[in-house]
């Protein structure tokens, strides 16, 4: 239920449509915070199952509601905005220039450097950020190992990117 309840809302929401019940406040959430669907959804369902928890002093509703809420939030996301198809790369390595030459020239993104500092041997270090599409993902994995077999990687999701190359997941509201 929890799944289809999601599925329905971010279909709605996807479409500019509303159900006209608590689907107001999240959409005036999301406009005015900038958060996502599902987390405006979070932040209004949460008073209403506090409150018929309170009120008829049953903490399994409180329990199973908020069960039923995280599901259905995380599905409506998932259908209002898609999967996250972007992903951003940390790459620790002495050899970042290497690296970021390949980058330029095998995947066709740009980078950033950060300057940082070890944790273990408090040594300067650089750490390349790229923003790619997942499916470069292990395009750049490839090249990255071939150049230091050591260096250090995180990849995280990206949900949105507002710049070359990249078009914004966001939704609009507005008529």
């Amino acid at each position: 239920g929890s799944v289809i309840l999601g599925l329905g809302l971010g279909l709605i929401f996807k479409s500019r449509g509303s159900t006209g019940g608590t689907d107001i406040p999240v959409a005036l959430i999301k406009q005015k915070a900038g958060l996502s669907i599902g987390s405006g959804y979070y932040i209004v369902e949460t008073g209403i199952i506090l409150a018929v928890a309170i009120f008829l002093k049953d903490p399994k509703i409180l329990i199973w509601g908020y069960i039923n809420l995280f599901i259905s939030t995380k599905i409506t996301d998932l259908a209002s905005e898609g999967l996250p198809y972007i992903k951003g790369v940390y790459v620790i390595s002495p050899a970042v220039d290497e690296i970021k030459e390949e980058i330029f020239t095998e995947l066709d993104r740009g980078v950033t450097y950060f300057k940082g500092m070890g944790g273990y041997e408090k040594k300067d270090i650089d750490v390349l950020f790229c923003v790619l599409n997942r499916r470069q993902v292990p395009q750049l994995t490839d090249i990255v190992k071939d150049i230091d077999p050591d260096a250090f990687m995180i990849v995280t999701d990206v949900h949105d990117v507002l710049g070359y190359g990249f078009r914004s997941r966001k939704i609009n509201l507005s008529g």
